[in-house]
């Protein structure tokens, strides 16, 4: 198969754990034999380099812009970058005459360009590793187009912008994307939030994402249990305040004055950067938590292997969990909320010790447990590398991926609209 896969961020400039999925999936589908380009976005991108040129990865599409104002300028400024991304698109498509285009996130682009591939008649298949799906009428170009507008901007809106923009492929309404049997969701929590919205997906698949093995060797033993780690992105919705709050708990009232923890992520805002840091030091654990900002992929291994345990106190609704996948497989007992798609992974007791979201004093009390249970946490992180290679195994995924591929584009032959 000739494959398109088109995403908001593409590795080496990513923001989480869906990304790495992305290309995951692309360096194993090309394994198989199959061709396949990557259209994604310029973020990060200051010049083009010969590795992407050698891996047909195009890095040229245009965020849209995310002021809430809905005036004629902001209109046009977004209808520029349409014609912009259009143009990158249709040249992309001409090049390489895909046979399936493979949609993964969409955040910041705009489902117009979704559109005009439905109606180019191209088969079009979705992975879903997040909530861009269940959301995308949150798109900037929809919403200035479907905002109530009356008197003498709305009649010019309607004689002469949805006309013009009918006609160059640019308009969207309600119901432009073609959603059904075309879709897999990473979770079944995520295909749940697409139905709550009343999509059309339920002949959709749930593909769980898995992990190669032999890339995260398992830890051999835990050498002692006082050095905890967080990994991931450093946002409030991630809960990172919850495990800080822990920590004093541990150092104060069970009498670890020297237990740690690691924060390995990049800060997502400056205001919870502030409060964050601002909590650390009124808390007096300056000493007791260290920030090591963005850590590479490749670095993540050694870390996991240099710590005892790994927190995840997430508040919000986890679309998935790779990190969770991470930390199990490398052998590293963990601590979790079960929010969310999270809650197909962890079985509190068996692979993980689970806590209800934003409770630190359960935080803590997980996590003294496994202090104190030297049995406890040998189980625990061993039933979770077990779990992990027979449930969530990458193989297994891009099998599912790659036959969903394949049915689709033999079964049910898109048309154009």
């Amino acid at each position: 198969m000739k494959i398109l896969v088109i995403t908001n961020y593409y590795p080496p400039h990513y923001i989480g754990g869906y990304e790495i999925g992305c290309k995951e999936a692309v360096e194993g589908l090309k394994k198989r034999g199959h061709q396949v380009n990557v259209l994604t976005s310029n973020y990060r991108i200051k010049y083009y380099t010969k590795e992407d040129d050698e891996q047909n990865i195009c890095r040229m599409l245009k965020f849209q812009i995310t002021e809430k104002t809905r005036g004629l300028g902001i209109f046009f400024d977004l209808y520029l970058i349409e014609i912009f991304n259009h143009i990158v698109l249709k040249f992309t498509l001409n090049k390489f005459k895909p046979d399936i285009v493979y949609i993964w996130n969409f955040s910041g682009l705009s489902a117009s360009l979704l559109f005009k591939v439905q109606k180019l008649g191209i088969p079009l298949f979705y992975f879903i590793f997040d909530f861009w799906l269940s959301n995308w009428k949150q798109d900037r170009w929809y919403s200035i187009l479907d905002f109530p507008m009356t008197g003498f901007k709305g009649k010019l809106r309607e004689l002469i912008a949805y006309p013009l923009l009918k006609n160059t492929g640019f308009y969207l309404n309600s119901s432009c994307l073609n959603l059904g049997k075309n879709i897999q969701f990473a979770s079944h929590f995520l295909k749940s939030k697409s139905l709550e919205v009343g999509q059309s997906v339920e002949e959709s698949t749930v593909i769980s994402w898995g992990l190669n093995l032999s890339n995260y060797p398992y830890k051999d033993c835990i050498d002692g249990s006082s050095k905890l780690l967080y990994v991931g992105q450093v946002m409030r919705h991630k809960g990172v305040h919850t495990v800080v709050e822990a920590l004093k708990i541990l150092v104060n009232k069970k009498n670890y004055p020297f237990i740690s923890l690691t924060i390995a992520g990049g800060f997502g805002d400056s205001e919870y950067e502030s409060f964050l840091k601002g909590l650390v030091s009124s808390l007096g654990l300056d000493e007791n938590v260290h920030f090591l900002g963005f850590v590479d992929r490749k670095e993540l291994i050694s870390i996991y292997h240099t710590h005892d345990i790994l927190v995840f106190p997430s508040i919000w609704d986890e679309p998935f969990g790779i990190t969770l996948l991470e930390g199990m497989a490398s052998g590293i007992p963990l601590v979790s909320t079960d929010n969310g798609g999270s809650k197909e992974i962890l079985r509190d007791g068996f692979n993980s010790l689970v806590f209800p979201k934003g409770n630190h004093y359960k935080c803590a009390e997980k996590i003294y447990q496994l202090i104190n249970d030297a049995n406890l946490s040998e189980k625990i992180r061993r039933n979770a590398r077990e779990w992990v290679k027979e449930k969530f195994a990458l193989s297994a995924t891009l099998d599912n991926i790659e036959s969903h591929l394949t049915n689709f584009l033999v079964d049910s032959p898109c048309k154009s609209s």
